[in-house]
């Protein structure tokens, strides 16, 4: 269950400010997925223009990859079923 903060809504900065320590506000904000996703938007905004071209490769050799097991795969049903028919042709 969630650490329930009491701290009175005109309280001191000072109160607030060691209250959220203790309670660990901003390490479990940043573990949230609200949090990672706000890190991962600045991460992106950093990116330098080969940082964007370093990770567009990467995502064409992935792709290419993918399109290639997948061709195997395809060819390999393709196989199968042109074996099947061929038997079943012959009965």
């Amino acid at each position: 269950m969630a650490k329930l903060l009491l701290v009175r809504h005109w309280g001191k900065r000072k109160i607030v400010v060691v209250t959220r320590v203790y309670a660990d506000v901003a390490n479990k904000f940043a573990a949230s997925a609200w949090g990672k996703k706000l890190a991962r938007q600045a991460a992106k905004a950093k990116q330098t223009d080969f940082d964007r071209f370093k990770a567009a490769i990467v995502k064409a050799k992935k792709a290419r990859a993918v399109r290639k097991v997948r061709r195997a795969l395809r060819a390999d049903k393709k196989a199968e079923q042109l074996a099947c028919l061929h038997w079943s042709w012959r009965l």
